[in-house]
């Protein structure tokens, strides 16, 4: 009895192996933007880039559209945010989401969702929603996106609604300008000292 409990485990272990993997990730990724926020690194690469302050901006924004490097771009972000580079920010922190957005979309739009329509070809509820010709299915799904786009969270689950419904490439690059300057605004006006 004990060998066949042990047995499930070990299955159930395997079967979500890399699941376990992005927990324990993000995990540390939380552990190292807490201590992000206690420690005064961000002086240290700001005094790097004298100058240049820009370039930390720009990568900032970047990465703030990925689930394992939003939390220490949006920490870094609200820690150096001051009246004096609070234009520079935004700009910049907008400049880079929409490049990272950029990036994730190419890739949904071009190899995920085709590989989601091989992978459920057998599944006719995904099949629909992810083939679906419905405005108003499509209007939901940009809807939905955009919200996500906007807040602090990770972009990449409301990239993905959106490229479902089939935008076109330059339509997605102006959304995600307008929806990322003002969710980059409204976060950085929240920290600003």
């Amino acid at each position: 009895m004990r060998s066949l409990a042990r047995l499930r485990y070990i299955k159930y272990i395997e079967n979500h192996k890399e699941l376990l993997i992005d927990f324990v990730i993000i995990f540390f990724v939380i552990i190292f933007s807490i201590i992000l926020v206690g420690s005064k690194i961000e002086e240290r690469i700001l005094s790097n880039f004298r100058g240049f302050e820009f370039v930390p901006f720009l990568l900032a924004g970047i990465f703030s559209t990925n689930m394992i490097t939003a939390f220490p771009a949006y920490t870094f972000m609200g820690k150096v945010v001051t009246p004096e580079n609070f234009n520079l920010l935004v700009a910049m922190g907008t400049l880079g989401s929409v490049i990272g957005d950029n990036i994730i979309f190419t890739f949904i739009k071009f190899r995920l969702i085709e590989s989601l329509i091989k992978s459920f070809k057998n599944n006719k509820f995904v099949t629909s929603i992810l083939k679906t010709k419905n405005y108003i299915l499509k209007g939901i799904l940009v809807l939905v996106g955009s919200l996500i786009i906007m807040s602090p969270l990770p972009d990449e689950f409301g990239v993905l609604l959106i490229g479902v419904s089939r935008i076109k490439h330059r339509y997605f690059i102006l959304l995600s300008l307008m929806l990322n300057s003002l969710g980059t605004y409204l976060f950085l006006k929240l920290f600003l000292h």
